[in-house]
C-alpha cells in the first residue's frame, strides 16, 4: 500500500491504474483494502484542495516525528549520565 499511496499522491493516474500496478485488478476491491489499511478511501486520500490533503498530512506527520525522533537520538548520544538535556 505504501506505493500505492505514493502513486496517489505524486501522480494524476486514475485508480484503476495505480490499483493494477501495485497487484489489485479489481479497482473496487482494492479501494476496500485500502481503505481497511489507511483509514481512507483512495479519492479522498488524494483529494486535491487548497489544504493540505489528508494523505498529505499523514505523509508530513510521518517525516516530522522521524526527524523528531533523529534529533533525541542524536541528542541522548552526545549527554552523559546525569547531565541535563537543553
Amino acid at each position: 500500500m505504501a506505493r500505492a499511496r505514493e502513486l496517489l499522491l505524486t501522480t494524476d493516474r486514475s485508480i484503476a491504474d495505480i490499483a493494477e500496478e501495485v497487484g489489485y485488478p479489481d479497482q473496487f476491491y482494492f479501494s476496500r483494502q485500502f481503505q481497511a489499511v489507511t483509514g481512507s478511501s483512495p479519492r479522498h486520500f488524494r483529494r486535491p484542495s487548497s489544504s493540505p490533503s489528508y494523505g498529505e498530512y499523514r505523509l508530513s506527520t510521518g517525516k516530522l516525528l522521524a526527524n523528531a525522533v533523529r534529533s533525541a537520538r542524536s541528542q541522548l548520544a552526545t549527554t552523559t549520565v546525569g547531565e541535563e538535556l537543553p
